[in-house]
């Protein structure tokens, strides 16, 4: 590492990006062909993530075309997508796989830009790309999950993918967020096949990562009612709305109007 990046990352690390960023542009002024500063400096660019900051990256990578890894379209294509730019973000994937067809992160990425195309069989097929780990086990059962939202399909096998998934999880601190985002789309495949026990299994399993979940309380107060329990039910629905933001009050909401069994409570939250 050169003097100019050990500086550039003794800056960073103290938070200081505007004086980061300055020797980087002062450096290139005087030596525009230093590859290794200009990367630097789109990749600065690019944590920034203001329009201008990402044009400016863009530009920086321009320069440094012929010498473009696959590192470089993994950042490009984090560019383009925020600047909802889709199509040059799946062309600078396949670009960067073309350079390293077993590279994980632009596997991923792409396989992530496909699912929310809604092209299922292409993002499957770039996940069976992938090491089989738990990562992407949890990433089978995403597609197969959205794949069950769109068209009531998939589910018993993203059920499957993501039960593997949590198998050879690690029971660490760390994987408890990914531990509970799987019970939760457990609890949901299972609310829409109607199956209450497998719900409240999934939701108690959740509950004891992150107890004041909304989703939690929205699936242990659907489990109930399930049970012919509306008055368990209820207090723990009017939890879970209290508790939820704008967006998931509206879903938690037409999932009970949808359901008759459920939608007589929907008057009491």
């Amino acid at each position: 590492m050169t003097d100019l990046l050990m500086t550039v990352n003794a800056l960073l690390m103290d938070g200081d990006t505007t004086a980061a960023l300055a020797q980087l542009d002062d450096h290139l002024a005087a030596h525009p062909d230093d590859t290794a500063a200009r990367r630097a400096r789109a990749e600065l660019h690019v944590a920034l993530h203001t329009p201008d900051h990402l044009h400016a990256a863009l530009d920086d990578f321009a320069h440094i075309e012929a010498e473009r890894t696959a590192n470089d379209c993994l950042y490009l294509a984090r560019i383009y997508d925020l600047l909802g730019l889709a199509d040059p973000a799946l062309a600078v994937l396949h670009a960067g796989l073309a350079l390293d067809p077993t590279h994980p992160r632009l596997l991923q990425r792409l396989a992530e830009v496909l699912l929310a195309q809604g092209r299922f069989r292409d993002s499957l097929d770039q996940i069976d790309k992938l090491p089989r780990d738990w990562r992407q086990l949890q990433m089978v059962g995403d597609v197969l999950f959205d794949l069950g939202l769109a068209h009531n399909m998939g589910r018993e096998q993203a059920i499957i993918a993501y039960t593997s998934a949590l198998d050879i999880l690690p029971l660490q601190q760390w994987a408890k967020p990914f531990r509970a985002r799987m019970h939760l789309r457990l609890a949901n495949i299972h609310q829409r096949l109607g199956d209450h026990k497998a719900v409240e299994r999934e939701a108690a399993a959740a509950a004891k990562l992150i107890p004041d979940e909304p989703a939690v309380l929205f699936y242990q107060g659907w489990a109930q009612v399930k049970r012919g329990k509306p008055e368990r039910a209820l207090p723990l629905l009017q939890k879970a709305f209290a508790k939820a933001a704008d967006p998931i009050r509206d879903e938690f909401r037409q999932t009970l109007a949808a359901d008759p069994s459920c939608a007589a409570l929907l008057d009491s939250l």
